[in-house]
């Protein structure tokens, strides 16, 4: 090969590694970006009051978390990032305790009734392939208080 062949080669494929991907982000890569700013609006809303025990917690801490009414292992997309589904939990009520599944539900029959409850478990079984990311990013990420 030519130098000057070789050395237009290499600039072109200098060129194309430094041009940005359009590919749209995966659902994987985006749930990666969302929870924790999600996860920090919530705990902000919550006003780091653990939502099962009651307790007042630290901000900012590893025993501040956010945790799911209907585990994120299960919810599918539906209700993973569902305000009516994250609350504000301590690290032995979310982890410790598995999301402590009967105060949570007492919890929130108390707080938004049975009809809710039963609506978000009615979701649970929903089908959602895409969310609306750039919107979801849009609203959580502002650091203003909810």
């Amino acid at each position: 090969m030519h130098s000057r062949a070789r050395s237009t080669l290499l600039e072109i494929c200098s060129f194309v590694k430094n041009v940005p991907s359009k590919k749209k982000m995966t659902t994987a890569k985006w749930k990666k970006k969302l929870w924790p700013v999600f996860a920090k609006w919530i705990k902000e809303r919550d006003k780091y009051r653990c939502f099962t025990c009651q307790k007042q917690l630290e901000p900012n801490t590893s025993n501040c978390q956010a945790g799911h009414f209907i585990p994120k292992s299960t919810c599918g997309l539906e209700l993973y990032f569902d305000e009516l589904n994250v609350h504000c939990q301590c690290f032995h009520c979310n982890i410790n305790l598995g999301g402590y599944g009967a105060m949570y539900t007492k919890r929130m029959v108390e707080v938004y009734g049975q009809e809710v409850v039963d609506e978000l478990w009615r979701r649970k079984n929903n089908i959602t392939k895409q969310l609306n990311w750039e919107e979801l990013w849009q609203r959580y990420k502002s650091p203003s208080t909810p």
